[in-house]
C-alpha cells in the first residue's frame, strides 16, 4: 500500500504533464523538422518542457507532508520519503520522448523492440539485486536505473539518425538547483501548517527566479 501510494503521486508529473505534452508533441515535430533551424528550436522545447517537468516535480516533492496529511491516514505517512526519487525518474522518462525522434524520422522503430527487450532484462536483474537488498527502496532505485540507461541507449541510438545537440549542461544545472531547494525545504519546520507552505511557497518562487537570474533557462 505504501509503495503504490508513492508511485501513484510520484508519477502524477507524468500521468498530467508528460501525458499531454506527449500528445501535442508528437504530431507537431514532424512539421518542425522540415524548417530551417529545427534543430535548435527542437533543443528550446527539451529545456522549457523539463522545466515544466522540473517545477513541478519540486512543487510535489517539497508538499507532499502536507498532500498525505490532507488525503491519507498518518500509518502512511512514510510513502512520502519515496516520492521524489520517483518524481526524479519520472523526468528522466519524460525526456525520452525527445531522444526518440532521430529513430522515429528514419523510421528505425525495429529498434525500440531491441532496446525494449533489453531492458526488460536488465530490469529483472537490477530487481533481483536490488530488492532483496534494499526492500521497497531496491524496487525505486531498479526502476530509476532502468530508465537512465534506456534513455541512454535510446538517445545514442537516435542521434545517428538525426543529432539533435541537446543542452544538457542546462539540464544538469536545472535539476541539481532543484534537488537544492528541495533539499532546503527539509529544514523547514514549523507548529503552523499555513507558515510551512507559506515558507515552501517562497522556496518555490526562489527556485524560479534563480531559474531565470542564472540564466540556465535562456
Amino acid at each position: 500500500g505504501i509503495y503504490s501510494l508513492a508511485q501513484k503521486l510520484g508519477t502524477a508529473i507524468h500521468l498530467f504533464i508528460t501525458s499531454s505534452f506527449q500528445s501535442a508533441f508528437e504530431p507537431r515535430r514532424f512539421e518542425i523538422v522540415k524548417h530551417d533551424g529545427a534543430k535548435e528550436t527542437f533543443n528550446k522545447i527539451f529545456i522549457f518542457h523539463t522545466l515544466v517537468m522540473v517545477v513541478t516535480g519540486l512543487i510535489l516533492s517539497i508538499y507532499i507532508p502536507e498532500l498525505l496529511a490532507l488525503i491519507v491516514t498518518p500509518e502512511f505517512y512514510v510513502a512520502g520519503k519515496y516520492v521524489p526519487l520517483i518524481i526524479f525518474s519520472m523526468v528522466l522518462f519524460g525526456l525520452r520522448n525527445h531522444f526518440e525522434f532521430g529513430i522515429l524520422w528514419s523510421k528505425k522503430t525495429k529498434y525500440f523492440a531491441y532496446i525494449n527487450g533489453v531492458m526488460s532484462v536488465v530490469n529483472l536483474v537490477f530487481n533481483a539485486i536490488f530488492i532483496s537488498t534494499f526492500g521497497l527502496w531496491g524496487a525505486i532505485y531498479s526502476a530509476t536505473l532502468t530508465i537512465i540507461i534506456h534513455d541512454f541507449l535510446i538517445y545514442i541510438i537516435s542521434k545517428k539518425y538525426y543529432n539533435i545537440k541537446f543542452d544538457f549542461s542546462r539540464i544538469f544545472k536545472l535539476i541539481s538547483l532543484a534537488i537544492f531547494i528541495y533539499c532546503v525545504s527539509l529544514t523547514v519546520s514549523s507548529d503552523s501548517i499555513a507558515m510551512s507552505i507559506l515558507l515552501k511557497l517562497i522556496l518555490v518562487f526562489a527556485f524560479v527566479c534563480l531559474v531565470f537570474l542564472t540564466r540556465i533557462v535562456p
